[in-house]
């Protein structure tokens, strides 16, 4: 049996809703959901236990591509009786873009497999740039001893209109000094010239 949970939000107060023959019911929250540039976002999992006895619960939570940033199981996965609970942690998001995260919980094995009574429910986080100009670089390999290189791939996304020139350093060795030169081809802010 598969719950997907609607929200009703009164006075500040959310309350998941039931359906019958649910045991309980799951939602996500995130804060902030708008970010300015890559931050940490807070995320809380509500749960609510509609049994008259405490209820175990495992799962995850998962973001777009798949990977675990969250389980939830043992003693944190534990709903008391005709109760709630909410889970509350912390995650940096980096990059332009929006981001969808999902929230599983089942009262069986933790694994969506329609095993047991399964909910889940999705939050979206959008990321804007922070300027005009976004920038980001890749090293590959990212670690390599000081004798050897690497190589750089630097990103620039300009989102005006104005041309801009930039070179493109030929870099090798110290990471910190192939960022410093990607950073220098960056055109300033106007008025920063």
């Amino acid at each position: 049996v598969i719950f997907v949970t609607k929200i009703h939000e009164q006075l500040d107060f959310k309350m998941l809703e039931y359906f019958p023959d649910q045991r309980f019911a799951v939602s996500l929250e995130a804060f902030p959901v708008e970010l300015d540039g890559g931050e940490t976002v807070w995320f809380t999992v509500h749960v609510r236990n509609f049994e008259n006895g405490a209820l175990p619960l495992s799962g995850f939570v998962e973001d777009e591509e798949g990977a675990v940033i969250k389980k939830i199981g043992g003693l944190e996965g534990r709903i008391p009786a005709n109760g709630e609970k909410n889970i509350s942690f912390s995650y940096t998001v980096y990059g332009v873009g929006n981001y969808t995260f999902k929230l599983f919980l089942d009262n069986y094995d933790g694994k969506p497999n329609g095993e047991g009574e399964e909910g889940w429910t999705t939050v979206i986080v959008e990321v804007k740039p922070t300027e005009n100009v976004i920038a980001n670089m890749s090293c590959n390999p990212a670690a390599v001893p000081l004798e050897h290189s690497t190589t750089f791939r630097g990103h620039i996304i300009r989102n005006v209109q104005q041309p801009f020139l930039t070179s493109s350093p030929t870099l090798h060795g110290d990471e910190s000094e192939g960022y410093r030169s990607l950073l220098r081809a960056l055109p300033l802010p106007r008025g920063q010239e």
